[in-house]
């Protein structure tokens, strides 16, 4: 059990110096009122100092101070602001809708909180099914580039593309797969990491977001096949290496690219389902390294030849067999002997 308390902040860092307080000090020092309210164990019943009933009652989203203290204190409040309105689909106070603009509060936002801590506001926003509402008021609040900080990766422009697409997405779970979704735009883009091209939107989502390796690369991967994914393509090898990358989450890259180039997809779905494609992304080739060496083939670069050859006729001919595959093989050994 804790004591009441009351907090103060230095210029510089959003972590408070504590003291024991007052019940009103310590509603005041919360980020928002429905988050402000005691109860009384003594006299069973609920001790609300700053009208946190009301505003569960009118759905608000509300400071219990002036919310340039409550932003200045600690800025992390103004993201936690939008998550809370997005999840529990509240208004959100005018008077944080003006607070979260003002350059200071951004300025805040950007020194006094860890990249990790924004990540984890966001990430919490993403995997929440209202996860538009708050990519909307990201935008409504113009936060996107003190949030995501894209501009330090690239000038392309994406956020009107991306905010469309996410307001057209359908039957998409994943964060991944939503954070792909959001910046699709940028998935043909890359910025050098000693000298070597990486995705721009890895450099987002794990240096400016600090989320894990593995969310920030399928991401990129996703957002990479969702935009080359069209829904005319009939061509099996085509495709096949379009989703090969993407494997289990090949249903959402659909979604994705339906959302995203604003095409019907339908007939597609119809003619994947029939294609005989569906898994290749497990598929292994016929003969192994071993059972090339015993068809003849030397060993080096020759293997890794014919186990490309094999996999691109298996894509082409999902149905092939081993005896046609093994006497393509012989064929072409022969012709280049």
């Amino acid at each position: 059990m804790n004591n009441l308390r009351t907090e103060t902040y230095t210029e510089d860092s959003r972590i408070p110096q504590i003291e024991i307080g007052t019940a009103q000090q310590d509603s005041e020092r919360r980020d928002f009122c429905i988050n402000a309210m005691f109860y009384n164990l003594n006299e069973d019943r609920i001790e609300d100092l700053v009208g946190g009933l009301n505003d569960l009652e009118q759905k608000m989203i509300r400071t219990p101070l002036d919310p340039i203290i409550t932003f200045t204190d600690d800025p992390l409040r103004v993201l936690r602001s939008i998550r809370f309105t997005a999840r529990l689909d509240f208004n959100m106070d005018n008077k944080i809708i003006e607070a979260a603009q003002l350059e200071s509060v951004r300025e805040f936002l950007n020194t006094k909180v860890s990249r990790e801590r924004i990540g984890i506001e966001v990430e919490k926003m993403i995997k929440h099914k209202n996860y538009l509402r708050s990519i909307e008021l990201f935008t409504e609040l113009k936060l996107i580039d003190v949030t995501f900080k894209v501009h330090l990766l690239n000038q392309v422009s994406w956020i009107e593309d991306g905010l469309r697409t996410m307001r057209a997405l359908r039957n998409v779970s994943s964060v991944p797969c939503r954070l792909a979704a959001y910046f699709i735009t940028l998935s043909d883009q890359t910025y050098l990491v000693k000298n070597k091209p990486k995705p721009v939107i890895y450099g987002i989502i794990r240096d400016h977001l600090v989320l894990s390796t593995a969310i920030s690369e399928e991401s990129a991967t996703i957002a990479i096949a969702a935009r080359t994914l069209r829904s005319h393509l009939r061509e099996n090898i085509t495709v096949a290496k379009i989703l090969i990358p993407v494997g289990k989450v090949y249903g959402e890259v659909i979604n994705i690219a339906e959302a995203y180039h604003n095409e019907d997809f339908s007939e597609f779905r119809t003619w994947l389902t029939n294609s005989g494609l569906i898994d290749c992304w497990n598929w292994k080739p016929l003969f192994n390294g071993k059972q090339l060496m015993e068809l003849g083939i030397p060993k080096g670069k020759s293997i890794g030849i014919w186990t490309e050859a094999q996999k691109d006729w298996m894509y082409t001919e999902p149905s092939i067999s081993a005896e046609v595959v093994k006497q393509r093989i012989l064929d072409g050994m022969a012709s280049t002997s």
